[in-house]
């Protein structure tokens, strides 16, 4: 999960991957536009998983 209020978190535990990514602009969380650096950080974290799902707000 990657929100303003917490560090970014990662733990994998099965091959189903689900991302939350809330933004990091605050006070407006969902208006925030990731950048392509960031995206990749996250793209980085689940490559090799076997199945990844996301959700982007």
């Amino acid at each position: 999960m990657d929100e303003p209020l917490l560090p970014p978190i990662y733990a994998g535990t099965s091959s189903l991957v689900y991302v939350r990514l809330h933004g990091r602009g605050s006070p407006a969380w969902y208006g925030y536009l990731y950048s392509d650096v960031e995206l990749a950080e996250w793209a980085g974290r689940v490559r090799g998983s076997r199945r990844t799902r996301g959700l982007l707000r």
